[in-house]
């Protein structure tokens, strides 16, 4: 029997999250994956059992989780499998400690700096997964499971907490009061989701570093958000990693 390359697995994984993450569940065909990876149809079948496989081997590869070559094609048992794959990644890794500390940090509310090191853990939490969010988010619309597990424990419990941080900033003057805070939470997290991980795929491309867009992220939100924010050269400077 012929032995099948080394190493396709894995591309056809980076395939699959790319064509997955543009057209959704619903919408993607092994036919659509088998073009992004060079291959038939056919051929794709011999490495991959079918669409919730698919679906499996996108979201370990979006989280860095190696695929096994050595038993293929590659298949799950059901689609629960998949859920709790989610589920254990949702766990290790949909953590922010440091909007966590500050939520609990005594006093009348966040100052600009607990801000300004909010904005950034949003911006590095969001560019480092950025392959995960891109599948996720485009996923749960067509996949009711994946969403009530990713909105809920993920975008839902982010926004309350930062809404929370946002409206203790409030009640102690330091933050403007004259925007309502769960509206003021979205439109921090959008702005640094963009800089973080949109401009990568916008039409309109954005010619600036990582470092720069990380930059103009913290910087935005401490000036959207504080009453009398810090020198923004000054805090970057501090939080540049």
């Amino acid at each position: 029997m012929r032995r099948k390359p080394a190493g396709r697995l894995h591309r056809i994984a980076e395939g699959a999250a790319t064509i997955l993450s543009q057209r959704g569940y619903r919408l993607a065909q092994m036919a659509d994956v088998a073009r992004e990876c060079d291959l038939s149809a056919g051929a794709l079948y011999g490495y991959v059992e079918g669409k919730e496989a698919l679906l499996h081997l996108a979201l370990s590869y979006v989280f860095e989780i190696e695929p096994d070559e050595s038993d293929l094609p590659y298949r799950i048992s059901s689609p629960s499998e998949t859920l709790n794959l989610l589920k254990h990644e949702i766990k290790r890794d949909a953590i922010w400690p440091v909007l966590s500390e500050r939520l609990q940090k005594p006093g009348n509310g966040p100052h600009t700096e607990d801000i300004a090191e909010v904005a950034a853990e949003l911006f590095d939490m969001m560019h480092r997964r950025r392959r995960a969010i891109w599948l996720l988010d485009r996923c749960a619309k067509d996949v009711p499971e994946i969403a009530a597990l990713y909105v809920k424990h993920v975008k839902v419990r982010y926004l309350r907490d930062l809404e929370a941080l946002i409206s203790r900033g409030q009640s102690g003057r330091r933050i403007y009061r004259d925007v309502d805070a769960a509206s003021a939470a979205r439109g921090v997290l959008e702005m640094v989701a963009w800089f973080a991980m949109h401009r990568l795929r916008d039409i309109v491309p954005l010619p600036c570093s990582e470092e720069k867009a990380r930059g103009a992220a913290i910087s935005l939100a401490v000036h959207a958000l504080c009453r009398s924010p810090v020198n923004p050269r000054t805090r970057l400077e501090s939080l540049k990693e």
